[in-house]
């Protein structure tokens, strides 16, 4: 910013005024400051309220005055003032002031210039905001033969002017991580399943296995397995599971721990529900007796899982509602005797056969009927147990006429003989 004519020769008195206005080519990143009351010095002539610049500005706010009647000597030891204070010029001259954080053109002589053509035009000071008969402001210039005030107190910028800001403080520098302490948390770890075996209509990537189906679990890191049902219940540290459901239906929950961190996944558990034959073949009888003979190809049901490890009995049982011609038979010989062994299904839930027949009925023939209420029962294979029942089937004989004509139906499937 510029001095304005009022400020030089307050500065060095009106004779040199135009010689030492300042150093033209400088500019200051300070503000004005109007100076308070009493501080006037020479003429009355000079304005009360007078707009300094450069370093000026910080002698009026220190306080300091100096013995000379035309120009303040007194010194400040802070950095700022220690940064901005005059040095000599060299020419025996006064010296020249350097404002704090003043920007130095170089190269340039404006010796012989006139400071307000070379330095930016400065905004016009307003009016004085200084109260006549108010009592001096902490750190003001002292009036003549006053001592100088010992205290400076900053004051506030006026018509919006600030101080030159400081240097800013950087942030706080905070430290990057390294080693151990650098790598990210592991994720957590995952699993994925598999059946053993497939099933009739299902992919063997599922939830829903039967009694005894064996699955494997493979992790994607080794850890500890637990099992809430099944085998085994828990294994050592592996990436690797092979578990075979419990015998009875329900859920098991599969746990894998990897460290702190868990995965689980739940597995239904489903028992057979139903028993399906279709018609294989049909054995030969003795020409003229009655009697019906039929071999089934039985499958066991759902199809979404496999019961390949899974056992068939039928259970043995009275005759029911028998009428007619079958009437005339004790209850010993209409009774039903299955076969007494356990059969296997095999993966596909198929593999085994029943055979539904009555051989060697003797004459004279009439209509009747009579059937088997056959229960069912499973149990997965090498357990052991006596099995649970899970379905009835219902075999039913009846004889249609008088020639002795016969038919057998069982679980969808049906023949029918004439003797």
């Amino acid at each position: 910013m510029t001095l304005d004519r009022g400020a030089r020769e307050w500065r060095h008195g009106s004779s040199g005024a135009a010689e030492h206005a300042g150093t033209p080519g400088k500019r200051s990143q300070t503000d004005r400051i109007s100076a308070p009351p009493g501080s006037e010095r020479g003429s009355s002539s000079y304005p009360t309220s007078t707009a300094l610049s450069g370093s000026a500005w910080l002698d009026g706010v220190l306080g300091f005055a100096s013995g000379r009647s035309s120009e303040h000597s007194g010194e400040c030891s802070c950095a700022g003032c220690a940064v901005g204070r005059a040095e000599p010029r060299g020419d025996g001259e006064d010296p020249a002031i350097v404002p704090v954080n003043e920007v130095k053109k170089q190269g340039a002589d404006t010796s012989g210039a006139d400071p307000a053509s070379t330095a930016p035009a400065s905004p016009t000071p307003g009016p004085s905001s200084a109260t006549p008969g108010a009592p001096a402001t902490p750190g003001a210039p002292a009036a003549p033969g006053q001592a100088p005030s010992q205290t400076a107190t900053p004051q506030t910028a006026q018509s919006g002017n600030q101080p030159a800001p400081g240097p800013v403080a950087p942030p706080p520098r905070t430290s990057t991580p390294t080693g151990d302490a650098a790598a990210a948390p592991a994720p957590p770890p995952t699993l994925t399943s598999k059946t053993k075996k497939t099933a009739p209509s299902a992919a063997d990537v599922r939830t829903t296995i039967a009694v005894g189906e064996v699955v494997d679990f493979t992790g994607s890191a080794a850890g500890t397995w637990t099992a809430t049902g099944g085998t085994p219940a828990a294994t050592a540290a592996s990436a690797t599971f092979t578990w075979t459901a419990p015998s009875a239906p329900g859920s098991a929950t599969i746990t894998l721990t990897v460290g702190t961190q868990s995965v689980t996944k739940v597995m239904t558990v489903i028992a057979p529900s139903s028993i399906a034959m279709v018609l294989s073949s049909q054995h030969g009888l003795t020409a003229g007796t009655a009697g019906v003979c039929m071999v089934t190809n039985v499958t066991v049901g759902p199809s979404n899982v496999s019961f390949g490890h899974v056992q068939w009995l039928e259970v043995p049982g009275p005759a029911t509602n028998v009428a007619g011609y079958f009437t005339k038979f004790s209850a010993a010989t209409l009774h039903h005797n299955p076969n007494p062994n356990w059969l296997t299904w095999n993966d596909s839930n198929t593999g085994l056969t029943d055979h539904a027949a009555w051989h060697a009925v003797p004459g004279p023939y009439s209509p009747g009927t009579f059937q088997w209420d056959v229960p069912n029962k499973y149990r997965v294979a090498g357990s052991g147990a006596a099995g649970t029942e899970f379905t009835t089937t219902h075999q039913m004989f009846a004889m249609t006429d008088n020639a002795g004509t016969m038919t057998v139906s069982k679980g969808g499937a049906s023949a029918a003989r004439t003797p």
